[in-house]
C-alpha cells in the first residue's frame, strides 16, 4: 500500500518531539518515514513529520496528540506550500538527524 499522506505536528520542545518519536517506532512507523526539524529563535519549537497510509493516520495522530503536541495535521505526501496557517513555514526549520 502506497504512503500517500504525512502527518505533521509541531511541539514546544525538541525532547517531546524526540519521545513523540519513540512512541511512533514503538507503535510500528519506520524510521525512514519520520523526520524531525527544529526552529532556532523566536517562537522555537520541532516539526516532527511521519509518512503514512491511510490506514494508519489515525494512528500516528493518536501518538503525536499524545504528547502534546501543538498542532497535528495532514498533507499529501506530495503536498506543496501554500498559504495556510496550519502548516509552519518550513524555510524556518533546520533538519535533525535521527538516532
Amino acid at each position: 500500500m502506497e504512503k500517500d499522506t504525512v502527518v505533521l505536528a509541531t511541539y514546544d520542545l525538541l525532547p517531546t518531539a524526540r519521545n513523540a518519536i519513540q512512541s511512533l517506532l514503538e507503535a510500528g512507523f519506520e524510521r525512514t518515514d519520520i523526520g524531525l526539524a527544529v526552529k532556532e529563535g523566536p517562537g522555537h519549537g520541532a516539526l516532527l513529520t511521519v509518512t503514512v497510509n491511510e490506514n494508519r493516520v489515525e494512528d500516528a495522530m493518536d501518538v503525536m496528540n499524545a504528547h502534546g503536541a501543538q498542532m497535528c495535521t495532514t498533507r499529501e505526501a506530495q503536498w506543496k506550500i501554500a498559504e495556510d496557517d496550519r502548516v509552519p513555514d518550513p524555510e524556518e526549520y533546520t533538519a535533525v538527524e535521527l538516532e
